[in-house]
């Protein structure tokens, strides 16, 4: 992932799924110390280790608790987008972000995002694929067919996004 802001330096963030429930993620700083936070949720060998530039020795590594392991990982892997209705709204009204990860079954699979048949187009919406394999936080290249593994972002009302991610979960 890359945050970026013209008024900001860029900062890579690099995620890797493991096997099982195992998250790894790793950020470079400018001055090259590289901080990596290993998160397993089913146990409690959760750690984030420091490196030095050019180091392959952590010259802090911590444990960290599941709790822990958590909010620093999501602190790190990008924004988290919490979207409320104003007093008094309809939620009804409301439309929020969320992500879905693809499965084998997925209908989304093998095809392009403008492929991708959305039950309810004008209430629901997909926005953009994230993918692991690429540098960017969005898979820029618009040709490139949708896998497994990739979350698609995805934007609607309550309603239609709950349709929509069942849908693209198959």
């Amino acid at each position: 992932m890359t945050v970026f802001d013209p008024d900001l330096e860029e900062v890579h963030v690099r995620e890797h799924p493991l096997p099982g429930s195992a998250r790894f993620f790793e950020l470079t700083l400018a001055g090259g110390t590289v901080l990596q936070i290993f998160t397993e949720s089913d146990s409690s060998d959760s750690h984030l280790a420091v490196l030095p530039p050019d180091a392959d020795t952590p010259v802090v590594n911590l444990r960290l608790s599941k709790a822990e392991a958590i909010i620093l990982s999501s602190l790190i892997s990008g924004v988290k987008f919490v979207v409320r209705a104003h007093e008094g709204a309809d939620t009804a009204d409301a439309a929020g972000p969320s992500t879905v990860k693809l499965r084998a079954a997925s209908p989304a699979v093998g095809k392009t995002l403008q492929e991708i048949e959305v039950p309810e187009p004008a209430q629901a919406h997909v926005l953009a694929v994230i993918r692991d394999d690429t540098e960017e936080l969005l898979e820029g290249d618009v040709e490139r067919p949708c896998q497994v593994g990739d979350r698609l972002v995805v934007v609607g009302r309550p309603d239609a996004l709950a349709r929509l991610v069942r849908y693209l979960h198959g």
